[in-house]
C-alpha cells in the first residue's frame, strides 16, 4: 500500500519492526505483541474510552 508510506496517521515500518523485535527480544513468551501506538485502541473498552477513542478516530476523516 503506497499511500501508507506518506500518510501521517501511519506507524513507519522501520519504527514497527524495530519496536515488534524489541518486544520479542525482551518478552519472548509474550501471548499478544502490542506497539505503544496502539495501546490506546486495545484496552479502550477495558477503561472505558471506548466513545472517546471512536470519537477522536471519526474525526480525524481518515
Amino acid at each position: 500500500m503506497p499511500a501508507l508510506r506518506t500518510a501521517e496517521h501511519a506507524m513507519p515500518l522501520d519504527e514497527f519492526l524495530d519496536e515488534v523485535v524489541q518486544i520479542l527480544s525482551t518478552q519472548p513468551d509474550v501471548e499478544e505483541v502490542l506497539v505503544d501506538r496502539v495501546r490506546f485502541l486495545r484496552f479502550a473498552e477495558r477503561e472505558g474510552r471506548t466513545a472517546d477513542v471512536l470519537a477522536m478516530l471519526a474525526a480525524r476523516g481518515d
